[in-house]
């Protein structure tokens, strides 16, 4: 792929660019060892001589906001390193930003995750203790940023603390914090901030009744939109979501294990990253069938239908899923303390399947988990060396049985 043309000063920032000796150019540049991207920041002057690559941070926006402030620095002669050294001085923003620019691309390769870190600085963390010097940063400040959110978002609290404790940990390594770090949870928070139990705050997606599947599959079986064959789908192999609807063709192939296909859904689409393999009954390869009688030459399963080179949105699944509920008002989900016993969710469907499988004792639990793509626990996941192929292949084809025996009346 080439290389865009150099960004200029005024495409960045919309400022009268300098002479064009004294001009920074930023380019993107691909590595050609090891095929990473990375922007290439380079300036010339009488005064400054500056050459960096550095890696995009995922938004545009802000790494526009970086190089602008960066050709400031070069318009009045100051070198740009000068300002990337931390000192003792430096505040928590300027710390956090350059901690992030540096080191956040190597600790996660999901752009969204490192989005997210971002966001929840920019959010909970920068309007509350943002221009306090790094080395001054104490276990009240971390409180302040945790007070409004411990309760009411407690995920995202639990994230702030490990981040800062991170971030904060980095800055004690360089001497710029004192020490201890202030966002220790277990040695100075704890007692502020009590655990929350995870089951008491986890609100579980409504998952729709076993004994309606049969009656909701008649129903599926009538239409053979793109939709109603997702739905399917999801349903027969209980998988989530987008590890169905972002299917491609070729992670579709004959197994070496046992004696059917399999679909390979890859380490970056699975909550656990890792691949997980779903061996393909009698009924799925129908669903695969009448899929590839519609658009088998797309690399997607299930394109969308706008862009053919992107997977269908979850817009459309939900949108399908609501014209179902509509017509299945009698339907209630398997939550007994709903306010709504009517409402059910797609993802809920793998708690439909995991209880049909338990309450039938249809496998063992190792077998059942194994097929949600769910990590055994303790010593269970310490032993285990298979993936349990054949026999969940065994408890798919009973599910899927179970699916299609409305259908057999």
């Amino acid at each position: 792929m080439a290389s865009p043309k150099p960004i200029t000063v005024a495409q960045y920032n919309g400022s009268k660019p300098m002479s064009q000796l004294d001009q920074p150019n930023t380019t993107f540049i691909i590595d050609k060892t090891s095929g990473r991207k990375m922007w290439r920041y380079r300036v010339r002057t009488k005064q400054v001589t500056y050459d960096t690559n550095i890696r995009p941070s995922g938004n545009l926006q802000q790494d526009r906001a970086k190089f602008a402030g960066w050709n400031a620095l070069v318009r009045q002669g100051i070198h740009p390193n000068q300002t990337l050294k931390p000192s003792i001085n430096c505040d928590l923003k300027q710390y956090a930003e350059q901690w992030m620019d540096k080191y956040l691309h190597d600790r996660t390769g999901n752009i969204k995750n490192r989005q997210q870190w971002r966001n929840t600085f920019r959010d909970y963390v920068y309007p509350k203790i943002g221009n306090i010097p790094v080395g001054q940063i104490q276990t009240s400040h971390i409180e302040d940023c945790l007070s409004d959110i411990w309760k009411a978002k407690h995920e995202t609290a639990t994230r702030v603390v490990g981040r800062l404790h991170t971030i904060l940990d980095k800055a004690i390594n360089e001497k710029i914090h004192p020490g201890p770090n202030p966002a220790d949870y277990r040695e100075r928070l704890k007692n502020t901030f009590l655990p929350i139990n995870k089951r008491t705050r986890v609100k579980h997606f409504p998952s729709l009744h076993p004994k309606y599947i049969p009656e909701l599959f008649q129903h599926l079986r009538t239409d053979q939109s793109k939709a109603s064959l997702c739905l399917q789908l999801i349903i027969l192999t209980a998988c989530r979501k987008n590890e169905i609807k972002s299917s491609e063709w070729r992670e579709i192939y004959p197994s070496d294990d046992i004696d059917c296909r399999v679909l390979a859904i890859p380490a970056r689409r699975m909550k656990m990253q890792e691949v997980h393999t779903v061996p393909l009954t009698k009924q799925m390869e129908l669903i695969l069938a009448e899929i590839g009688a519609l658009s088998e030459s797309d690399v997607f399963l299930f394109p969308s239908p706008q862009k053919r080179d992107v997977p269908i949105s979850d817009t459309v699944l939900d949108k399908k899923l609501k014209q179902i509920q509509a017509v299945t008002s009698h339907f209630r989900n398997q939550d007994k303390e709903s306010e709504d016993r009517s409402h059910w969710t797609i993802h809920g469907f793998r708690a439909t399947f995991r209880t049909w499988a338990a309450v039938g004792q249809h496998s063992g639990i190792e077998v059942i988990e194994t097929s949600l793509a769910h990590s055994l626990k303790g010593m269970a996941d310490t032993y285990q060396r298979g993936d349990f192929i054949q026999p969940r292949y065994e408890l798919m084809k009973k599910w899927n049985d179970y699916c299609f025996s409305g259908n057999d009346r």
